[in-house]
Formats: structure tokens, C-alpha cells, sequence
């Protein structure tokens, strides 16, 4: 009689044939520890950083190193130079530790530990980095040691200066302006595989900065732009963002900016850092208040063509044209501080169609009725807040202390509510060849 053990044995072998080897999964395996053998034994570890530093503390102590491993000697090293704990003298003696036993081991992955902590709290700052420096240079000229840094050998033969702090972001951030495509030549160098923070963060901001005194600033603004768009990770860097947005925009506080360009750079900064009237963190209080405020007057120019273009299209009965005139000639004059619209839903569905798929920033003018298809353009011109609107909507105009004025920068407005809420005399009906006059007047009213 069979036994079930072999039942089952013999069922499987019929109709259970054994899996093919998962080469995919192999290769991509190896491909992480090939790139990052310092951290192939970095497992799980369910103590918290400050516990696994004691324990290593208390090795160094008591000098046990019985079952000790390379990976407690890598964690403990990326820990004690971390920043949560440098500025903790209690572990100076794990840092001296590891110091010294690199002056003396040849393990790998502990040297490449080593490298990407260099990398990674580069300063010219600390001393510990200086002798970072010094013995990863010393490394480096020992054939048999510095091929547990082959990887980065493209890096080392290009930088020759890579081990001297104060030296290597500028030298880096030349070789990436020699450069079309920064991504690419940060592949080709390695560098994607070490940290954003430290030596690479400071090359490229280094990078950006002297991008922005380039004298043809177009070409500039579409490399920075398309580094923006690919290198995501490095670009949402609050600092190197910011830089990023200060390349983009100061070639043109001094001389106008073409409408193309000017519009691309608008869509490429609010896709990737929002906008900066609504938006209060990062990046926006590292950039110039000078950058933000010629960015602000370009957002008032989008709003405004972006109101006027859409009430033109979804509003067939109204004549537009004088409007246009009036408020395109305040903008001109540079009297039109902000701006913000508010559109109908009939309105919104015509800015999806015209423009599918783009990121535009709006409000909802949200009463039905007869008024579901009124939409808003509100203002801030002078010390006044400003409101026009479609259709036979009155202009409003509202001083800077008067509680009923409506907020800029919302998501939902009633424009019954406004019009209740302001005065007869705050009311502005567009009678033909007069009510121009009798918008200018209020707002020189208001101070």
C-alpha cells in the first residue's frame, strides 16, 4: 500500500512540475549588493539607533569582540556620523573606533561605508571629515585597497580632488557643467548610488548658481527645467530647489521674458513646488523675496490672460474687448499686485478641454441659478481688493479695511455673497465709456 508521504510526492511530480529558477529576481539581487555590499548585512534591526550605539559602545569597553560582524561595524559607523548623534560626545570613542580601524582594515564593504559617509556629512566644517579625507586618500593609492572603490572609479579618475573638502563640490560642479544632460553624467559617475545630502547636494547647488550667471539664459532655463522634471528626487532638496527657482527666473527681473519661455517656466516651478501664494513651506522661504516677487507678477499676467481667454470662449453674449483693455493696461503699469480667478463650472469644463491635462491653479465660483455661470477675477491693486466679473456681474471694489472683502487664494467663492456684502457706492456697472473712471476713482479712494 502507498504511503501518503509518496502519494503526494508522486502527485506533485505529475502535475506540479518545480518552478524555474527566478533569474530575474537573481540578477536584480545581485546587481543592489554589487552596487551596495556595505549595506548587503544592514537586516532589519529592531533596536533603536541610540540602543545599537550603546551596544557597540560597550564592546569597544569592555574590548569583546567574540561574534561581532562587519555588519554591526557598518551600522554603527553610518549612526555615530549621523546628525542625530554627532553632536553626542558619549560617542566620541565609537568614532575614534572607526577612525582607526580604517586606517588598518581592508574589508570592502567597510571601506565603501566609509566612502559614503564622507560623502554624506561633508563639511569643511568637521574635523572628522578632513581625516575622512585624508584616510580614504591614502586608501585609494594602494592598488589592493582601492578596489573596494573601483565602482566609483569613473568619479575618482575625474575628480582628482575628490579628497580634499574644501576642493572637490566646485571641481564636481565643473564636470557637471561640461555636461548637456546632468542625470546621465551623474550615472556614468556613480553618483546615484550615494547620497543626496553632503558633497553632492553643496556640487549642485554650486552647479545651479553658476548656471544663473550663464549670459544666454534661455538654453539655461530649459537644462534646468528638464533637470527639475527628471531628477526629482535631488530637485525637491529645499535648498537646491530654491536655487533651482532663483536660476530660472533672475535673468529676467531686468529685461522682459518671452511669453514662451516665461510660460514654461511658470508651469515647470508650479508643477513641482506648487504655488507660491498658496504654499508657505519649503522651498519658498529659502528663495529671494525679490525671485517670489517677479514670480507673483508674472502668476497676476497668467491669471488675468487665463480669465480673459476662458470668459471669451464660455461667454458668447458679452463683449470683452474693452474690459481686456482696462485691466491689461493696469497690468502693464505694474498696479495690479495680485490676482486670482474663480471660475464657473461651465467655465472649468472649458479650461479641461482647452488645455487637458495641465496643472492649473483656480478657484470655484460656486452659486447656480442664474448666476451658475458667472465667473471671478479678483484683485489686489493699490490698497484696494478688486473684483470683476462675467456676464452683466458689476465690478466691486473693496478698501483694505473693509471686513467684507473677500479673501484672495481660495478654493470656493459665492459671488452672491460679495455682492450683498458691498455697498451701492462699491458697485461698478460697465456702462460704456464711464465706468473705467469710476473704478479708478475708488481705488484712489481707498488710499
Amino acid at each position: 500500500m502507498m504511503k501518503l508521504g509518496e502519494a503526494i510526492k508522486q502527485l506533485h511530480d505529475a502535475h506540479f512540475p518545480v518552478p524555474p529558477e527566478p533569474v530575474h529576481l537573481q540578477r536584480a539581487a545581485r546587481k543592489i549588493l554589487e552596487t551596495w555590499p556595505e549595506l548587503q548585512n544592514l537586516l532589519p534591526d529592531e533596536r533603536d539607533g541610540r540602543q545599537i550605539l550603546e551596544d557597540f559602545l560597550a564592546r569597544i569597553e569592555r574590548w569583546e569582540w567574540q561574534g561581532s560582524t562587519f555588519m554591526e561595524l557598518n551600522r554603527a559607523a553610518l549612526l555615530a556620523f549621523d546628525d542625530k548623534f554627532l553632536d553626542d560626545s558619549r560617542y566620541e570613542p565609537i568614532r575614534s573606533f572607526i577612525l582607526k580601524e580604517l586606517e588598518l582594515n581592508d574589508n570592502c564593504s567597510f571601506i565603501a561605508t566609509a566612502f559614503r559617509l564622507y560623502w554624506m556629512s561633508w563639511s569643511t566644517e568637521f574635523l572628522h571629515v578632513q581625516r575622512l579625507a585624508t584616510l580614504l586618500d591614502t586608501i585609494q593609492q594602494i592598488p589592493q585597497r582601492r578596489q573596494c572603490l573601483n565602482r566609483w572609479g569613473t568619479l575618482l579618475d575625474k575628480l582628482p580632488d575628490l579628497f580634499s573638502p574644501l576642493a572637490a563640490p566646485g571641481q564636481l560642479a565643473t564636470v557637471l557643467l561640461e555636461s548637456q544632460d546632468v542625470m546621465q553624467m551623474r550615472r556614468q559617475l556613480g553618483l546615484v548610488s550615494l547620497p543626496l545630502t553632503g558633497l553632492q547636494e553643496e556640487a549642485l547647488f554650486m552647479w545651479l548658481r553658476e548656471l544663473g550667471k550663464e549670459a544666454d539664459a534661455t538654453p539655461v532655463a530649459y537644462q534646468v527645467m528638464e533637470w527639475i522634471e527628471t531628477d526629482k528626487q535631488a530637485a525637491q532638496i529645499p535648498r537646491l530647489a530654491a536655487q533651482a527657482i532663483t536660476t530660472l527666473v533672475s535673468p529676467w527681473i531686468e529685461k522682459d521674458c518671452p511669453n514662451k519661455i516665461r510660460q514654461d517656466i511658470l508651469n515647470c516651478i508650479l508643477n513641482a513646488y506648487d504655488d507660491p501664494r498658496i504654499k508657505r513651506s519649503d522651498p519658498w522661504p529659502l528663495v529671494p523675496e525679490e525671485i517670489q516677487q517677479q514670480l507673483r507678477h508674472w502668476l497676476v499676467g497668467a491669471d488675468m490672460h487665463l480669465f480673459l481667454e476662458i470668459i471669451r470662449e464660455s461667454e458668447e453674449s458679452h463683449m470683452w474687448k474693452e474690459r481686456e483693455e482696462f485691466w491689461h493696461g493696469l497690468y502693464e503699469e505694474g498696479r495690479i499686485k495680485e490676482a486670482w480667478v474663480a471660475f464657473s463650472d461651465e467655465a472649468i469644463r472649458v479650461v479641461k478641454r482647452k488645455y487637458p491635462g495641465k496643472s492649473l491653479r483656480y478657484g470655484r465660483q460656486i452659486v447656480g441659478g442664474s448666476r451658475r455661470g458667472t465667473s471671478l477675477l479678483i484683485m489686489t491693486i493699490g490698497n484696494a481688493t478688486v473684483v470683476e466679473g462675467s456676464h452683466n456681474y458689476k465690478v466691486h471694489v473693496f478698501c483694505r479695511g473693509d471686513q467684507d472683502k473677500p479673501k484672495l487664494y481660495q478654493p470656493e467663492y459665492n459671488c452672491e455673497r460679495i455682492r450683498l456684502r458691498a455697498r451701492p457706492y462699491q458697485q461698478v456697472v460697465h456702462y460704456p465709456g464711464s465706468w473705467q473712471w469710476k473704478v479708478l476713482q475708488l481705488i484712489r479712494e481707498c488710499g
